[in-house]
C-alpha cells in the first residue's frame, strides 16, 4: 500500500470513528448504532482502499463512491430516529414522539419535609377534633334542657300552661281523685299532641295572670280566656277555638231577656270568668247588687236563685248548658246575648309558639276533634 493510500485510509476510519462517537453521545436511544456506521462508512479495509484513480496530494480527496465531505461540526449530522406511525412528517416539520418514560417533577426537600410532619400530626389533630365536637354536642344538649334555649330554631319541648285555680266548669275542674279534667284540658292535650311538646298545666291567681305571662313565669294562659280581658301589646292570642256567648241563667219563672232588665236585680256570676268581667262594668246604680260565687258553687248558685237571693246569673252557653244537664232543677236559659269567644294567650314576643299552636287547633277544628270533645263534656 501506498503512503498516500494509507493516509487516505486512516482519515476514513478517524472520521468515522468520531461520526460513531458523536453519534452515540448525541442520540443514545438510537436502535443501532453499527448498522448506522455501516451505511456512513465507505466499503473500505485497512490496506486496500478503493477509489475512482482520482486523488489529490495536497490532502484532500475527491471520492466518487461515497458521501460529500462532512460538516465541520459533526454533531449536526448525527443519526435522527425513524419517524413511527405516529410520528410522520407534516408539512415539512416532523413531531416528535411524546416520551412517556419522561420524570416526574420531584417534591423539594421542604415540601418532603411538610408531608412528613402532617402525617406525624394526623392522629393527634383527628382525635382534638373529636373532642371538639363531643364537647359542642353536649354544650347544646344542655343549653336547651337547663336553659330552654331554641338553639336550632325550633320551639321547646315543655309549656308551662297556667290557668284559673277556681274551678271553672266544663272547661277545667278536678274528678274524685283530684286529677284536672276539663274541656279546655281536653284540647289543650290533643294540641300538644300534634305538636309534638308537653304541656304542664299549673293553677295561678288569675287576678295575675298577666304579670305571670309577661314576666315567664308561665308559657301560655289557657282555661275560659276571652280575647278582651288582656293588653294586647304584651298579649298574643290565637284565634277563637271555642265560642262562649254571654247569656242569662234563671230560674224558669223569671223573664229576663235583656241587660236593660237587670235594673234593680240581684244579679251573679261565676269569679274570673269573661261573664264576670262583663258583670263589672255595669255601675251598681243600675244593679242592686252583684256577688261572685266561688266554689262549691253548685249547691250555692243553686239555693241563691231558688231562694231568690239573686234573681239571675250572668255566664257564658258552655256552663249554662253543662250546669242545666248536671242538675235535676229546672232553669231557663236566655239567647246569646254577647258574643264570645275562648282563645289562648301567650307572649307577644312568642310568635313561633302562637303559629304552630294555631295550626294545631286549626286542625282540630276542621277534623271535628273540639266539637266532638264539647259534646262529650256539656252532656
Amino acid at each position: 500500500m501506498s503512503f498516500y493510500d494509507e493516509r487516505v485510509s486512516n482519515i476514513i476510519k478517524e472520521y468515522n470513528e468520531e461520526k460513531m462517537r458523536a453519534s452515540t453521545e448525541s442520540a443514545p436511544d438510537v436502535p443501532n448504532n453499527a448498522e448506522t456506521t455501516k451505511k456512513t462508512a465507505p466499503n473500505t479495509k485497512r490496506g486496500n482502499t478503493k477509489s475512482n484513480g482520482k486523488l489529490k496530494i495536497n490532502g484532500t480527496t475527491n471520492h466518487s463512491r461515497t458521501k460529500k465531505n462532512p460538516p465541520k461540526n459533526p454533531q449536526t449530522n448525527a443519526a435522527k430516529p425513524k419517524p413511527t406511525n405516529g410520528n410522520k412528517k407534516s408539512n415539512g416539520t416532523a413531531k416528535s414522539k411524546p416520551t412517556t418514560n419522561a420524570a416526574k417533577p420531584k417534591l423539594t426537600n421542604g415540601a418532603v419535609h411538610f408531608l412528613k410532619d402532617l402525617r406525624s400530626f394526623r392522629t393527634p389533630i383527628i382525635i382534638a377534633l373529636s373532642a371538639v365536637l363531643v364537647l359542642a354536642l353536649c354544650f347544646l344538649v344542655f343549653a336547651t334542657n337547663i336553659f330552654g334555649l331554641n338553639l336550632f330554631g325550633s320551639s321547646q319541648a315543655e309549656y308551662i300552661i297556667g290557668y284559673s285555680s277556681f274551678p271553672y266548669p266544663p272547661m277545667h275542674d278536678t274528678d274524685e281523685n283530684g286529677r284536672l279534667v276539663g274541656l279546655d284540658i281536653d284540647i289543650a292535650n290533643a294540641a300538644a299532641e300534634i305538636m309534638g311538646v308537653k304541656f304542664t298545666f299549673v293553677p295561678i291567681s288569675w287576678s295575675q295572670r298577666e304579670e305571670l305571662l309577661v314576666s315567664g313565669e308561665v308559657d301560655m294562659l289557657w282555661g275560659g280566656l276571652e280575647r278582651a280581658t288582656l293588653d294586647p301589646a304584651t298579649v298574643s292570642f290565637t284565634s277563637s277555638y271555642l265560642r262562649a256567648d254571654i247569656i242569662l241563667l234563671m230560674m224558669p219563672d223569671r223573664d229576663y231577656e235583656q241587660f236593660q232588665d237587670l235594673q234593680g236585680l240581684n244579679v251573679c256570676a261565676l269569679n274570673f270568668t269573661p261573664a264576670f268581667d262583663y258583670l263589672k262594668v255595669y255601675d251598681r246604680d243600675v244593679i242592686k247588687s252583684r256577688r261572685t260565687f266561688t266554689p262549691p258553687y253548685y249547691t250555692e248558685l243553686r239555693n241563691a236563685l231558688i231562694s231568690e237571693e239573686f234573681d239571675v246569673m250572668i255566664t257564658d252557653i258552655n256552663f249554662a248548658e253543662f250546669y242545666k244537664n248536671h242538675t235535676t232543677t229546672e232553669y231557663r236559659c236566655t239567647e246569646p246575648l254577647i258574643s264570645s269567644n275562648y282563645a289562648v294567650a301567650l307572649r307577644a314576643s312568642d310568635t313561633k309558639t302562637l303559629d304552630r299552636l294555631q295550626e294545631a287547633l286549626d286542625e282540630l277544628s276542621s277534623n271535628g276533634t273540639i266539637t266532638t270533645l264539647r259534646t262529650q263534656w256539656i252532656n
